[in-house]
C-alpha cells in the first residue's frame, strides 16, 4: 500500500486502496432497476468550506444533513489532517491522528447521517490504519487489520453503521474487510480469485462494490459478498481493460469506469450483471476519459471528465453529463470544480448535494459543499403523492404545485418558508417533504384531502385550491371557504395548530408581511392559505366555526411511504 501524503500531487491508482462491504449481496440480477429519469442539471450555489489553514482541503464524503469530511493541510502544509467542515468556512474540525509523531496524517472518506466518520491515519506501526474518528480530534479507534497485518483505510460506512475497506494481511496482501467498533476485522469476499481485493461503496443494504486485482495485474470492475466476488464487466467494445465499481444506491445501481475502443476509461452505469453496461461518456468526446464515483437513489450521477483541457467535475442527470463548472452562478471566484485528489467517496447525497474541490481565487483549491437551486422531487400514485427535498435554508417557494389528478383535482402549494430553519449549529436541517392526496368528504370538503408531513417545526405558508361551485353551494359562498385543519376527528381551522402566532383572517392572497397564524381565502384564484408550523391533513373547508366529526374513515388510504432525512 502506498502511504503518499496527501498534500502531494497524486496520480491515484485505485489498487492501492479498497472498501470491503458488509452482508450478501441482495440486488436479484433479474430485476435489475432502471436509471432514474430526474429533472436536468439544476443551478448550484457554492459554498467554500475553508481549511485548517493551509492552502489546499478537499472534501470527500457528504451525508444527508449535507455534513461534509475529508482533508485539510494545516499551517505552512506541515501536514494533512482529517477534516469535519462546519458548512460555514470556518471552524472546521480537525480530527486527528492515531498517534502524536511526526507524521500523523489522516484521511476521513466517509460519514453516516448519525455523524459517525471513518477514514485512515498514520499509526505507530508506521503505516496507516483503518481509523474511526471521535469526532473530538482525539481519542480516535484503530479499526484493526486482518490476522494482525500490516495497514489499511476504512472507506465507506452506511447508515446501520457498517464500516468498510480494506486492511494487509500478514503476507501484506491487501485483502476486503469489514471492521467492527471493537477493533476487530473480518475479511469479505473470496481468493485467490483477485489475489488483493479491495471495496469503494458500501449501501444502505450492506451491497458492495469495488475492484479486483487479477493475478496477472489487471484491475478489474466487482461486486462484493461474503463468500465471493463477481467481475461486473466492461462497456463490450473494449473488454478486459482495467475498471473498477465506485460507487452504488440503495436500488443497486452501480457506477465507476471501464474501457472503451481506443483504450479510454469512460464512466460507467453497470447493469450488474456482467454484460449491457453503459458508456456515460465523457465531456472532452469519446477518446477521453472520465470516470463516474457516486450516484443517489434519484439516479443522480457524479464524477469526473477530461474536457480535453483538462478535467473537470460532472454531474449525469436525465441522460445527460454537464459539466459543474458551467451549473454556477457568474463571479463567484470559483473555477476548475473537480472531484479532487481520491477517486472514492460519497459525493452527491439524496437532497442532491454534492461535495466537490475547486479553485478559489486568492485561497488555492478548496473543498467546496454545491447546494442545488431546486429541490429534487419524485412523483408516484399517478401524481397525487409527491416526494420533494429541500437542502436546509432552501425556500420553499421553489416547490412546484402537486395536482391530484383524480378527485377534484386540488393542487397544493408551499408559498414561503425556510426548510430546516428549525435545526441547530450552521447546518441546519434537510427536510425530505411528503404530500399524498385522499378524496375529500362532499359533506364537509371542497378539495381533496391532502396529508402533509416533513416540515414540522418549520414556519411555512400553505396553500390549496377548491372548487368554487361546491364552495357556493356546501358554504353559501366561496368566500367563508378556510384552509381546514383535521383534529382530533374535526375540521378546525389549520392556524389552531400552530405553536405560537395570532389567528388573523385575510380577504386575498398571501404576501410577505404576513406572520404565524395569518390565513386567508383569495376567490380570484379559488384559493385558501394559511401561515402555519405543524404537519397534518389538511382540506378546504367552512371554518371558524367548527365542522362536526366527520364520518369518514381515514383508514385504509395508504401514504406512500419514504424514508426522509429528518422527517418529523
Amino acid at each position: 500500500m502506498s502511504n503518499t501524503r496527501p498534500n502531494q500531487p497524486l496520480f491515484l491508482c485505485l489498487g492501492g486502496h479498497g472498501i470491503a462491504v458488509i452482508g450478501a449481496w441482495i440486488v436479484a440480477l433479474s430485476a435489475w432497476p432502471a436509471l432514474a429519469q430526474t429533472p436536468v442539471n439544476p443551478a448550484y450555489t457554492v459554498t467554500n468550506l475553508g481549511g485548517l489553514g493551509g492552502t489546499y482541503s478537499d472534501a470527500i464524503g457528504i451525508n444527508n444533513l449535507g455534513q461534509v469530511v475529508g482533508w485539510s493541510e494545516t499551517a505552512n502544509r506541515a501536514t494533512a489532517h482529517a477534516t469535519l467542515f462546519s458548512g460555514t468556512g470556518s471552524g472546521n474540525l480537525d480530527l486527528g491522528s492515531l498517534s502524536n509523531i511526526s507524521n500523523n496524517t489522516s484521511i476521513a472518506y466517509a460519514i453516516n447521517d448519525s455523524g459517525q466518520i471513518v477514514g485512515k491515519a498514520y499509526g505507530p506501526s508506521g503505516s496507516f490504519q483503518a481509523t474511526l474518528f471521535s469526532g473530538t480530534g482525539s481519542n480516535n479507534l484503530n479499526l484493526g487489520s486482518i490476522g494482525g497485518g500490516g495497514g489499511g483505510a476504512a472507506f465507506a460506512i452506511n447508515n446501520s453503521g457498517q464500516i468498510a475497506g480494506f486492511s494487509s494481511d500478514q503476507n501484506i496482501s491487501n485483502r476486503a474487510t469489514l471492521f467492527n467498533i471493537a477493533g476487530s476485522a473480518t475479511q469479505v469476499g473470496s481468493y485467490p480469485t483477485y489475489p488483493s481485493l479491495y471495496v469503494y461503496a458500501i449501501n444502505n443494504l450492506g451491497q458492495m462494490v469495488g475492484e479486483g486485482w487479477t493475478s496477472s495485474g489487471m484491475q478489474r470492475p466487482v461486486r462484493i459478498y461474503a463468500g465471493g466476488q463477481a467481475d461486473l464487466g466492461d462497456l463490450n467494445t473494449y473488454p478486459y481493460v482495467s475498471g473498477w465499481a465506485l460507487g452504488i444506491n440503495d436500488s443497486g445501481q452501480i457506477v465507476g469506469r471501464s474501457g472503451v475502443s481506443g483504450g479510454a476509461l469512460h464512466a460507467t452505469l453497470f447493469s450488474g450483471t456482467g454484460s449491457s453496461n453503459v458508456d456515460l461518456g465523457a465531456l472532452g468526446g469519446p477518446n477521453y476519459s472520465s470516470y463516474a464515483v457516486s450516484i443517489n437513489n434519484a439516479g443522480q450521477i457524479v464524477g469526473e471528465s477530461s474536457t480535453g483541457v483538462e478535467n473537470h467535475g460532472f454531474i449525469y442527470s436525465g441522460g445527460v453529463m454537464s459539466d459543474l463548472n458551467n451549473l454556477i452562478p457568474a463571479n463567484t471566484g470559483v473555477s476548475k470544480i473537480q472531484m479532487g485528489q481520491f477517486q472514492m467517496g460519497r459525493r452527491i447525497n439524496e437532497f442532491g448535494q454534492i461535495a466537490a474541490v475547486g479553485q478559489v481565487a486568492g485561497q488555492g483549491m478548496r473543498a467546496l459543499r454545491m447546494d442545488p437551486a431546486n429541490p429534487l422531487t419524485s412523483i408516484s400514485a399517478g401524481g397525487a403523492a409527491r416526494n420533494t427535498k429541500f437542502v436546509s435554508g432552501m425556500n420553499y417557494n421553489k416547490f412546484v404545485p402537486t395536482i391530484n389528478p383524480s378527485g377534484l383535482g386540488t393542487t397544493v402549494g408551499l408559498l414561503g418558508g425556510i426548510a430546516g430553519n428549525g435545526g441547530a449549529g450552521a447546518l441546519g436541517l434537510n427536510r425530505s417533504v411528503d404530500v399524498a392526496f385522499q378524496a375529500g368528504d362532499p359533506a364537509y370538503t371542497v378539495s381533496d384531502i391532502l396529508t402533509l408531513s416533513g416540515t414540522e417545526g418549520d414556519t411555512f405558508i400553505l396553500q390549496l385550491s377548491y372548487d368554487q361551485s361546491l364552495a357556493d353551494g356546501l358554504f353559501g359562498s366561496e368566500s367563508n371557504a378556510r384552509l381546514g385543519w383535521l383534529s382530533d376527528g374535526e375540521w378546525v381551522l389549520a392556524t389552531n395548530g400552530n405553536s405560537g402566532g395570532t389567528s388573523t383572517f385575510v380577504a386575498g392572497p398571501w404576501n410577505s408581511s404576513y406572520g404565524l397564524g395569518f390565513h386567508g381565502v383569495d376567490i380570484s384564484t379559488n384559493t385558501v392559505w394559511a401561515v402555519i408550523n405543524h404537519n397534518s391533513s389538511f382540506a378546504v373547508v367552512a371554518v371558524p366555526e367548527p365542522v362536526a366529526a366527520i364520518l369518514f374513515s381515514l383508514a385504509g388510504f395508504v401514504l406512500m411511504s419514504r424514508t426522509g432525512n429528518n422527517k418529523r
